[in-house]
């Protein structure tokens, strides 16, 4: 049986403290946070659909990005999530890496 304590583990975590706490909380109180939100599940939906997968991984490897300098700059406990993120993010990438290349030329 699984003890009380057991459950808190998985429960919801602190807020972040120092310079990722103020970061965000500016994106709370500007209501940026709307437009992020957006920009992770319209092209989560995209994915989803199969459609237009190379502009929904752009999107993203914008906001897999962000979450990875966020964590090695303010909030490095978060690490090692981010580089999952990342990871999975360019072996999603790699399927339809040829899509990618007109990006890639001179």
């Amino acid at each position: 049986m699984i003890e009380e304590d057991e459950w808190r583990r998985y429960g919801p975590l602190p807020p972040p403290t120092g310079v990722a706490g103020q970061f965000l909380g500016a994106i709370f109180v500007s209501r940026l946070y709307v437009v992020l939100f957006l920009l992770q599940i319209v092209p989560a939906l995209l994915l989803l659909a199969n459609r237009y997968v190379p502009l929904a991984l752009t999107i993203l490897g914008a906001i897999v990005f962000n979450i990875l300098c966020i964590h090695i700059f303010m909030a490095p406990a978060g690490l090692p999530l981010a580089l999952l993120v990342t990871i999975l993010w360019f072996l999603t990438a790699w399927s339809v890496r040829s899509s990618f290349a007109p990006i890639l030329q001179r």
